[in-house]
């Protein structure tokens, strides 16, 4: 799966499936958490679309929920090369 090996545009699309439950079960927690990879590999354009993204989705999330998330996606990077 592209997610998997670090594509910011795969990470993106399967953030919004999780975001809406779009084919998935919805869980923000996992959408955040792809976001934030995603944003990590991005640039340009893409990089503030999925800011925005982001951001939107945080408002409506609990802290807790949104530490949980970070954690998720720092764990995912340090166990991934660039």
């Amino acid at each position: 799966m592209r997610a998997e090996q670090g594509d910011a545009v795969a990470e993106y699309t399967l953030a919004l499936m999780y975001a809406d439950g779009d084919g998935v079960e919805k869980n923000d927690v996992e959408a955040l958490t792809l976001f934030i990879r995603a944003i990590s590999h991005a640039f340009g354009e893409d990089y503030d679309v999925y800011a925005e993204q982001r951001d939107t989705l945080t408002a409506r999330m609990t802290g807790e929920d949104v530490a949980e998330a970070r954690r998720r996606a720092s764990e995912w990077e340090s166990t991934h090369e660039p």
